[in-house]
């Protein structure tokens, strides 16, 4: 990590946590010293006092989540471990990542391991690394693993619930010693790390089948919080804004037709946040006239639409209401679609969704 240093010309001692520290000084050619170990120490140690940032798309609904959260984040920085529970797609890893930040080391390294996607034969070098030689193809020098590479910061051991049960047994261990050994090595090295885990699946339901040390789900459950499935969340409207903030940047959001909004409110969204954010990023591109319609939505969500009541209500209602707005202006499109307060390009394209350009 590239360090900037620069000499403040001050005489000042350096405290930390109102003690004085022995600092380690560095002789420049014209005689003056910069001292920076004590700055160091207080980087690492002190926990910031700066406002939390926020968790996007995560838990926007202040009054459900937000204290959830927080009491996560407490527990966190009290060196509890936090297990998070949730479907796919419900930002497990944002969140994760929100308490590293916000937690006492978001200074060092946050460290994801998916293991579910690691193959059985390589997650053991991945996790706790491996000396020269230690193996065929083995690299020049040997690799820090990744519980090596979380030391003074956060491990994230996504989908643990899919970890092979060998190495179930191997991460305990080190849990408890806090120390790790590299394959093809007999020196433990030291670490030390917050540490925060994921999972889709039942942790209890994969004990009773033999599949998850029971010892292990103990040491790392030391506060459990479940993400809601988005089809649960009462804040879908507030996260659909934000999102197509984010998506349409630094242009303005495009606005959503009475169906595209009614077919996003319909659907069950079995890959919750990550699917909307990539439906609403579909329809910013493919957007016309600054308005999101059903076509410009993913297939799943036109195809649901069909059959959903209330896009189909929606869609009556739009439809009337340019049948309303010719009939009053005499069939003049012009006029009609000022009515409206959209655009003529936007009035053709109403009528033929509609049905009424034949």
């Amino acid at each position: 990590m590239p360090v900037t240093l620069e000499n403040l010309f001050t005489t000042n001692g350096i405290h930390l946590q109102r003690a004085a520290r022995e600092p380690v000084a560095l002789q420049f050619k014209d005689g003056s010293q910069l001292y920076v170990r004590a700055e160091l120490q207080s980087a690492r140690t002190v926990i910031p006092h700066h406002q939390t940032a926020s968790i996007k798309h995560v838990g926007s609904n202040a009054e459900l989540i937000s204290p959830l959260y927080q009491r996560a984040l407490k527990a966190f920085c009290g060196d509890v471990p936090v297990l998070i529970n949730g479907e796919t797609g419900t930002g497990k890893d944002v969140l994760a990542r929100w308490l590293h930040r916000n937690g006492p080391l978001g200074r060092g390294n946050f460290v994801g391991v998916n293991c579910a996607s690691i193959p059985e034969t390589l997650i053991e070098s991945e996790l706790f690394g491996y000396e020269d030689g230690a193996f065929t193809g083995a690299r020049r020098g040997g690799m820090a693993g990744k519980i090596e590479l979380a030391s003074e910061g956060t491990l994230f051991l996504d989908e643990i619930g899919d970890m092979p049960l060998d190495m179930q047994s191997r991460l305990l261990r080190a849990l408890q010693d806090r120390e790790v050994t590299r394959l093809g090595s007999s020196r433990a090295r030291a670490v030390s790390f917050s540490l925060v885990c994921a999972t889709h699946r039942s942790l209890h339901e994969q004990i009773q089948k033999g599949l998850f040390r029971e010892d292990l789900y103990y040491r790392i459950n030391g506060l459990q919080l479940t993400l809601p499935p988005l089809r649960d969340r009462p804040d879908l409207e507030k996260l659909i804004d934000e999102i197509l903030r984010e998506a349409a940047a630094p242009s303005a959001p495009p606005t959503l037709s009475p169906a595209a909004h009614a077919a996003l409110h319909a659907y069950n969204w079995p890959g919750n946040i990550r699917e909307l954010q990539q439906a609403l990023k579909l329809g910013v591109a493919l957007a016309e006239d600054d308005c999101i319609e059903l076509n410009h939505l993913p297939s799943a969500l036109r195809n649901q639409a069909i059959l959903s009541p209330a896009a189909q209500t929606l869609a009556d209602q739009n439809k009337q209401a340019i049948i309303v707005a010719l009939r009053k202006h005499d069939g003049n499109v012009s006029a009609a679609a000022r009515s409206l307060g959209i655009s003529r390009a936007t009035f053709y394209r109403k009528m033929r969704l509609s049905g009424l350009d034949r």
